[in-house]
């Protein structure tokens, strides 16, 4: 199984943000004036379609995965670029700054 950070956009759709998703179990999206970003359940042919549908309903979406995404039938890739995603395996509460001194 991928970890939930190899497929991001769909991690969080299917899960903590299904309240702002677009689409079926096949493919999701955020609403187009939410957010650009989508994903397909997975590179089935129907999956990949099913975003094909979400692509034209919105203009166009941004993949992010951590392997080069299969391609979307019916449609162009604009631009690629890499992104550096980063975690914090724990949060450490910050010092507290100390107060003024009374003068």
């Amino acid at each position: 199984m991928d970890h939930p950070l190899d497929r991001p956009i769909w991690s969080a759709l299917a899960t903590r943000q299904a309240s702002l998703a677009q689409g079926d179990a096949r493919a999701l999206r955020y609403a187009p004036d939410y957010g650009v970003f989508a994903a397909a359940a997975d590179r089935s042919d129907a999956s990949l379609a099913a975003l094909a549908a979400l692509v034209a309903a919105g203009g166009q979406v941004a993949l992010v995965e951590a392997q080069t995404p299969a391609a979307v039938p019916g449609t162009v890739i604009a631009s690629t670029a890499v992104i550096w995603q980063m975690v914090a395996p724990s949060i450490a509460t910050a010092p507290q700054p100390a107060s003024p001194s009374p003068t």
